[in-house]
């Protein structure tokens, strides 16, 4: 795909969680909404061991179930349900790989708006909630099941072709890790 930096901006790279997969203070880093609370360091960089046990605790006590962990057949019904539900909405998709706690998606949203990240995880809030349809269509969940996504998730605006392939490519190699993938250019693949 040949595209300059202007078309790379209508191209998003969505990432949201399932209920309880990444909370305040977990040990691998983590953001507080609006960065109440700085946390140095990240999944790759972590911070100190301990540093934040307390407050992960505490979180993990507000919890009203168990975290959430997306079997295999639940996880190829939201990746179809995902692609369906943006298709229906006039939405280019790439790349979709929902693994076990977290989904990543690539897809073309046409915005004109710099706040684009509301607009975007608005949509994205109707095809959670077409996914979680599908989902009890095919008894993989039901109505006790309850909250299955985290509150927010996260919208990076493409900067250019590299940054496009290379975020494509990261989401496809989510494979390896067990998730189900949809691919524009391959349809859906098993996990």
């Amino acid at each position: 795909m040949d595209m300059n930096s202007e078309a790379a901006k209508d191209w998003y790279h969505v990432i949201f969680g399932t209920y309880g997969s990444w909370l305040p203070g977990d040990p691998r880093g983590f953001r507080t909404r609006g960065h109440k609370l700085h946390c140095e360091g990240d999944y790759k960089n972590r911070p100190a061991a301990g540093q934040f046990e307390s407050l992960h605790e505490y979180s993990q006590s507000l919890m009203v179930r168990e975290a959430v962990r997306l079997t295999l057949p639940q996880r190829k019904c939201v990746c179809s349900a995902l692609a369906e539900s943006l298709k229906h909405y006039g939405i280019t998709v790439n790349e979709i790989a929902v693994a076990k706690q977290h989904m990543h998606l690539l897809a073309q949203f046409e915005m004109n708006d710099k706040q684009y990240k509301p607009q975007i995880m608005t949509l994205i809030g109707k095809c959670k909630r077409w996914a979680i349809t599908k989902l009890k269509e095919q008894h993989l969940c039901d109505e006790s099941s309850g909250k299955l996504w985290a509150k927010s998730g996260k919208v990076i605006c493409m900067k250019n072709e590299r940054h496009f392939k290379n975020t494509s490519q990261y989401i496809m190699n989510h494979i390896r890790e067990g998730a189900a993938v949809y691919s524009l250019m391959a349809g859906e693949s098993e996990s």
